[in-house]
């Protein structure tokens, strides 16, 4: 599958995109632990809040997977999964 990263994660993970071997029955859960195993802390401190919710959006081919089964949402080789980090402004 691939990952794409933007904004502030791209500086963070040094990418743009990646790819990813999700293997069966892998969820957007798994493929998130992944990415934390592989960015260390750094990462996992922009993508969860303290109380280990989301601080990122995640799309799964272009759907907010807020709208899909949020982490527990199944995902394939064949996906692409876009990360957007938080986006403050006034």
């Amino acid at each position: 599958m691939k990952v794409r990263f933007y904004a502030t994660l791209r500086e963070l993970t040094n990418a743009v995109e990646i790819d990813l071997v999700c293997g069966g029955e892998a969820k957007v859960r798994d493929v998130v632990a992944l990415l934390v195993k592989r960015f260390g802390d750094a990462f996992a401190k922009e993508v969860f809040n303290e109380d280990g919710s989301l601080r990122v959006k995640i799309l799964l081919n272009g759907r907010d997977i807020d709208f899909l089964k949020k982490l527990e949402t199944e995902v394939s080789d064949k996906d692409t999964l876009h990360l957007f980090p938080p986006i403050g402004g006034g």
